[in-house]
């Protein structure tokens, strides 16, 4: 038992595949010190009696009451977090408009970490309460805001994909919020990578980098080029909008973009 770090005893749901459940009255999940769950037993198992005593004695137990138990952490695959604090505004136009009146302004002001470190805690924590124990993020175009996000998940134990926003096509992101330059955004995005890999407490990896081209419009052909290179040399997760509408499909950039590939 050396190797266990604490285990919980109570009900539990789960959905090891598609079309599959299981339920158990008691079940006991032990995890061992790197945060993994090593062993699943039940009351049918023979030894699970012997197993929730030692566990008892050793305090390593913690029990659920009737009316708690444990399911799989829920996955959220695409949260664009700087927009946690405009959730459910300004639905009144649409995308690209929403973009330009709504979701630019508001990205820019984390370049301000004052900002930044009033806003991404409570997303995280929110995001945990409700059960979202894995998230996808999207953040901005500041490598230091971003990689406060990814410290952020790391700080309260949710498992983070974390990625520094890229855009920098003049035609298609206000002058406000757009990288100063491809060059310079390549080397930050590189540097937010190397960043989140070397958090303090990462060791695990419970956080990752991200490449995250905004959207093909949104990005020359240069960065697409340098991110492609850049998840080459990292092998690093890559996220996108492939299927957004922020202008109509048959402009011309638009269908210039779409044959750029990473």
């Amino acid at each position: 038992m050396s190797e266990i770090k604490f285990a919980v005893l109570g009900q539990y749901f789960h959905c090891p595949t598609k079309g599959d459940f299981e339920y158990a009255q008691q079940a006991l999940i032990q995890v061992n010190n790197q945060g993994t769950i090593v062993s699943v037993t039940t009351e049918t198992d023979a030894d699970f009696q012997a197993q929730v005593s030692t566990l008892s004695s050793n305090n390593q137990l913690i029990e659920l009451s009737s009316t708690q138990y444990l399911m799989p952490g829920m996955v959220d695959l695409h949260v664009h977090a700087p927009q946690f604090q405009q959730a459910g505004k300004g639905l009144d136009l649409p995308l690209y408009d929403w973009l330009q009146d709504y979701t630019f302004p508001l990205e820019a002001k984390f370049a301000d970490m004052d900002f930044t470190k009033q806003i991404y805690p409570s997303l995280v924590k929110s995001l945990l309460a409700n059960g979202t124990t894995s998230a996808v993020y999207f953040a901005t175009i500041h490598k230091d805001s971003s990689v406060e996000l990814a410290r952020e998940c790391l700080k309260q134990g949710q498992r983070g994909f974390v990625g520094k926003v890229n855009m920098d096509e003049a035609s298609q992101c206000p002058p406000f919020y757009i990288e100063h330059s491809t060059t310079e955004a390549l080397k930050e995005t590189e540097q937010f990578v190397q960043e989140v890999i070397a958090l303090e407490g990462n060791e695990q990896q419970l956080v990752s980098p991200v490449l995250t081209p905004r959207f093909v419009p949104s990005c020359t052909s240069e960065m697409l080029q340098g991110l492609g290179e850049l998840a080459q040399k990292y092998q690093c997760h890559v996220q996108t909008h492939c299927s957004e509408i922020p202008m109509p499909r048959t402009n011309p950039l638009l269908r210039k973009r779409l044959g750029a590939r990473l």
